[in-house]
This record gives structure tokens, sequence and C-alpha cells, in this order.
């Protein structure tokens, strides 16, 4: 989400990928390119027109039928089992499942998707610290936010703390 000028704080690509985003999740939701065009946050620095939403829609629309038929497999083993199981064999129980509950077909939908990618940033995370205390560095790991791990450290560590980050 954002209000009105938080996009230009974020510079042009920050703006595309929430526009990206926001286009995505309105199609997911069924809504038609005036009401994702309606939806789109914008500022003074940057202006989404009908065209570039056309132009997404463009490029998205014909994906949705496959995510529709994912759906459709990870409900139906949902209604079968109760849960859904990632590739590195975690669970996650629906004890309430409604396959009518576009909540929930995404949550199920997303948690196979990004559960394992979910497991795969705890083992870096995890890489990434023993390597610091091994290494004998002050800098610590403080967040992780979706695909970023966010480290303070003294300035003098600042490169190898980030070589160590980005492997």
């Amino acid at each position: 989400g954002g209000r009105p000028g938080d996009y230009a704080k974020k510079g042009p690509l920050g703006w595309l990928r929430q526009c990206c985003k926001r286009v995505y999740l309105s199609r997911d939701y069924l809504a038609g390119p005036e009401t994702i065009l309606e939806q789109l946050h914008l500022d003074g620095a940057h202006q989404a027109t009908m065209k570039h939403v056309q132009q997404a829609l463009g490029h998205l629309d014909p994906l949705l039928p496959k995510v529709r038929a994912y759906e459709g497999i990870v409900s139906d083993r949902i209604t079968a089992q109760g849960y859904t199981e990632h590739v590195d064999g975690r669970r996650r129980r629906f004890t309430k499942w409604s396959p009518r509950s576009h909540r929930q077909r995404r949550q199920a939908r997303n948690g196979e998707i990004q559960g394992p990618a979910f497991t795969k940033m705890k083992e870096a995370m995890i890489w990434a610290w023993r390597e610091m205390v091994q290494r004998g560095l002050q800098g610590r790991l403080c967040a992780q936010i979706h695909d970023e791990i966010v480290a303070l450290c003294p300035v003098g560590e600042t490169m190898e703390v980030g070589r160590i980050l980005k492997d």
C-alpha cells in the first residue's frame, strides 16, 4: 500500500513494482481495467494511464487460466487431505476449508509457492549469521523483509557483511 507521494520516495522501480502488484491482485479479484486504474495511487511524478493498465493486462491475462488450474489442484488436495504440503515437507492445515473462499484459495496457492522460499530464506539467514560470527564481525542481522535481509554493522565491516549477504 501507500499514499500519494510515497512512490516518489521509492523511485521509478518501487512505483512500477507497486503498480504491478496492484494490477495482479486486482485482476486476481476479477477487477476490470477501470477499477484497476482507480486503485493505482498516483502522484505528480508518476502517472498511470489506461494504456499502461491494458499493456499489463495483456501480459497477465494469458497466465490467469494456468493460475486458476493450479488453484483447483491445490483446492482438491486440501479437500482430500485438509492441508497443503510444501516441497520441503512442511504442512499448512486448513481446518475450515471453503473452496468458495477466494481468500483461502489464494492463501493455499501462495503457501505452496512461498513456503519453500521462506524456508530457504531462513537457511540463508542462519548461514549468514554463522559466517559473521565465525569471522568475528560485530554486524548483526536485524530484519528479513520478503527476499531482503537487513543488517546493522560498523562502517568498517560494511563491505565484508555485504559480501556475506550477497553469497
